[in-house]
């Protein structure tokens, strides 16, 4: 991943919206907002904080939706995303997921490589022990068991918050960091 090719002057961003999720969430709000999204956003001109007279240029998003809704299914996850990595630039990857009935939405700073607890929509969990078997094909052997974003996520969701149309009294019930 990263900005080797291409054009230099374009942030080029992958998004992905998910599938149902069981019975209660027959349309799934993320493949709703993923789907909606323009193709391209204009460059920005953003002030310097260092100065009040120059402006720093921002590049032009370049914004790829994944074609269709994610399966919301463990097995066809891990076998999806690593293919979105070979044969093109990609500086960003946005999975916009949901999660039941929360009423905020959430960013999430980490990704997990094991230990989940929830079922998908099969009703199925990664067999961690069979894979960690020694000689299985575990893709995500000796990988670390959690990875960060490098994004500043507080500036991410300061801009979110003042984009926002919700109260100061419901932003600190609506908003968390994961």
């Amino acid at each position: 991943m990263g900005s080797q090719i291409g054009d230099p002057d374009e942030l080029t961003v992958l998004v992905t919206g998910f599938g149902p999720f069981r019975e209660q969430y027959p349309i799934n709000p993320s493949w709703e907002i993923a789907s909606g999204l323009p193709s391209h956003l204009p460059p920005l001109r953003a002030k310097n904080p260092n100065s009040r007279h120059v402006a720093v240029a921002l590049p032009k998003v370049r914004i790829l939706v994944h074609p269709e809704p994610i399966r919301v299914n463990y097995r066809v996850v891990r076998e999806l995303v690593p293919t979105f990595y070979s044969g093109q630039r990609i500086d960003l990857v946005i999975h916009i997921g949901m999660a039941g009935p929360r009423p905020f939405y959430c960013i999430e700073r980490r990704g997990h490589r094991d230990g989940y607890k929830h079922t998908d929509v099969d009703g199925e969990r990664p067999d961690e022990e069979e894979e960690r078997k020694p000689g299985s094909d575990w893709p995500w052997r000796g990988l670390p068991e959690e990875i960060e974003t490098e994004l500043n996520v507080e500036d991410v969701l300061e801009r979110w918050q003042a984009h926002s149309s919700v109260s100061r009294d419901e932003e600190e019930d609506c908003v968390c960091r994961c």
